[in-house]
């Protein structure tokens, strides 16, 4: 039997850890990710089904069953129609005044720049769907980011959200701003805007300063940045990008951020995505998500004990289950309508792919097919249906196919495996020490 086969039709899983790559004092796992029952055990038995009858299997799954008695709920709010959008995402440009190691749109600068119309069409089009939405809570969700620095477009940021929040306000709906940068371009001015408008803050920052200005450059100017951020009680958080350089140090940034900036409470380690800084070596991209799960899960411990909140996005799939992997966006860029905002540039080669939609002569046209059957199948030879964990992966990102080969795919599906495996393993831990 494969040791990722249920044993069951009810999604009872017994995992066998080692032969997944683990190496815990109890080989087995008996898990059920539908309602969330587990058990770490040691019984070599070669009777699967034996073995999940045995007495210390049953005896567990009745106090797991207390703790769970509620079923999981498995997310599946991906936006199939055009009018469902309530969220705007605005890359207004491809330019950038970093260079970093690890840019996954270093190949696509140029001077283009989202026009103001193009926005203000979008704007409406998503107040619009607000509107004549069923949800209660009528809130404008409109982020600035993507494939390069949007302060370079400063005024283009401001234009635009001053017009938002008028024609929001004029339609009783709520605003939230936010917008992710890599910080070197705040000053005084733009502060104070961004706290006059209550814009909520994400910094891409890597915390250690020698990483900082090895990976993305100008440590001061970013700490200059958050400083005048906080000064102001702006919510800032941070986004870190996890290489090789400093796998090994997630617990050491978190501590340095509870000495630097103590204000921040929250922030993101995302491993970084690329198969040339592996040197396209499969093995090398294994050792590293090993390393990125030890380290990480025991900087959040760590993060949680300093009152901080440490997330990554490959954490947040073993939070919350979900039928795909990724539910789309609007994410507004010059050459169209993207899904994602890591693909925003007619150069890349996935554009074709990703792109839905466009702004032509103040009219929105999406690509309706596209959205209802998004994302695609994974690739061929990946065994999904059989999975334990395709409740929280919701099969492979659509990027992750895009950059990695098809050997390296197959560790980034190892990746979601192995460290949804160690997140139990670590919470059953918790859950026997505390009886």
């Amino acid at each position: 039997m494969d040791n990722f086969t249920p044993v069951n039709d009810k999604n009872d899983f017994l995992i066998d850890t080692t032969a997944e790559g683990c190496h815990f004092s109890k080989r087995f796992l008996y898990f059920n990710p539908l309602d969330g029952r587990q058990l770490f055990f040691d019984i070599p038995a070669e009777n699967h089904e034996q073995a999940l009858q045995s007495s210390e299997v049953k005896k567990f799954y009745n106090a797991f069953d207390q703790m769970y008695r509620e079923k999981l709920t498995v997310r599946d709010n991906a936006i199939t129609e055009p009018q469902d959008f309530s969220r705007l995402s605005i890359i207004p440009n491809h330019r950038c005044n970093f260079k970093c190691s690890y840019c996954y749109s270093a190949g696509e600068r140029n001077k283009e720049v989202l026009s103001f119309d193009t926005i203000k069409c979008s704007v409406e089009y998503i107040l619009n769907n607000i509107v004549n939405s069923q949800c209660k809570d009528k809130i404008f969700y409109c982020d600035f980011g993507g494939g390069g620095e949007p302060f370079l477009n400063w005024d283009l940021i401001k234009k635009t959200i001053i017009f938002a929040e008028e024609k929001a306000r004029n339609l009783n709906i709520s605003t939230e701003f936010s917008f992710t940068s890599n910080g070197s371009l705040i000053r005084d001015e733009q502060a104070d805007f961004l706290s006059k408008y209550n814009v909520q803050a994400g910094i891409s920052f890597e915390i250690i300063e020698e990483v900082q200005n090895s990976q993305r450059s100008q440590y001061n100017a970013v700490v200059n940045g958050i400083s005048a951020l906080l000064e102001r009680k702006i919510y800032t958080y941070l986004v870190s990008t996890i290489t090789p350089d400093n796998v090994c140090r997630q617990e050491e940034m978190i501590v340095t951020l509870s000495k630097l900036f103590p204000a921040i409470k929250r922030l993101s380690f995302e491993p970084v995505v690329s198969a040339e800084l592996f040197k396209n070596s499969p093995e090398k991209l294994r050792e590293f998500f090993i390393n990125f799960t030890v380290n990480f899960l025991q900087a959040e411990k760590t993060a949680a004990a300093l009152g901080i909140i440490l997330r990554s996005s490959i954490r947040n799939k073993t939070l919350y289950l979900r039928k795909k992997s990724c539910i789309g966006g609007f994410n507004l860029t010059v050459d169209g309508i993207t899904f994602c905002p890591m693909v925003s540039h007619r150069n890349d080669s996935r554009f074709a792919q990703f792109v839905f939609g466009k702004v032509t002569n103040d009219k929105l046209f999406f690509d309706t097919s596209k959205l209802k059957n998004w994302p695609p199948n994974p690739p061929e030879g990946f065994q999904c249906d059989k999975c334990y964990a395709k409740w929280n992966c919701g099969g492979m990102c659509p990027v992750a196919w895009g950059v990695y080969p098809a050997d390296m795919q197959k560790e980034y599906c190892f990746f979601m495996r192995y460290f949804l495996l160690y997140s139990l393993w670590l919470q059953e831990e918790s859950y026997n020490e505390k009886i």
